[in-house]
């Protein structure tokens, strides 16, 4: 069985299956190969059924198409993309130039509607929350929606706004409350609860999103 091999200080062995199906083993420095192959046979059958949960979420990946007449998410809905004399956006879809590469307008432009977006939901909940950010970026990470530094700066990627308004709304709470609570405690959920209620179901849909945009 193919895997790729992560050695660090670590005590244990793990597995990971990546969102693509590869399979990581993770192990300790001194740990002989054969025990690491005696692990990962032992394991088989869990790594091949996550690795095809894997697949089939890969399958069912909704297809991006950076081109005129292609379809792209924002807020929740699918805008079309559509040829105009410079890039925008406006309830009829994006628009970008034809004579221009179309993907570099498009995220150029959804940067921008980040930035703007969220910006206006940190104005509205930071005073919610009870704290002021130090600063806010605009990211194209894939991996997570928004972060928050030990300085309290808060980081989104640019991605998170092709979400529903609700569910950018719980990442930008989310953030605002690691300001109070660095850390994912008791302390910190009712912080969020406080703000929004209902937060359990729309971190529940948020992973759905991210397996399928993320």
């Amino acid at each position: 069985m193919d895997y790729q091999l992560i050695r660090s200080n670590r005590k244990t062995l793990a597995l990971v299956v990546t969102r693509e199906g590869k399979l990581e083993v993770r192990a300790p420095r001194r740990i002989s190969q054969r025990e690491i192959d005696r692990f990962v046979e032992s394991r088989r059958g869990w790594i091949l059924q996550h690795q095809e949960q894997a697949r089939q979420r890969m399958a069912a990946r909704p297809v991006l198409r950076y081109e005129i007449d292609g379809r792209l998410p924002f807020l929740g809905q699918e805008y079309p993309i559509l040829a105009g004399e410079k890039a925008g956006f406006s309830a009829e879809g994006f628009r970008v130039r034809k004579d221009q590469p179309i993907e570099p307008q498009l995220t150029r432009l959804f940067r921008e509607l980040a930035r703007k977006e969220l910006a206006g939901r940190i104005e509205r909940y930071a005073p919610r929350v009870g704290v002021l950010p130090s600063g806010l970026r605009i990211t194209s990470a894939s991996t997570r929606f928004g972060s928050c530094s030990g300085k309290n700066s808060l980081s989104f990627s640019y991605k998170l706004i092709w979400a529903a308004e609700e569910l950018v709304d719980y990442v930008v709470v989310h953030e605002l409350c690691h300001i109070r609570q660095h850390n994912h405690s008791a302390a910190f959920w009712k912080e969020v609860e406080a703000v929004l209620p209902d937060y359990r179901l729309r971190e529940q849909a948020l992973r759905e999103f991210g397996r399928a945009y993320f």
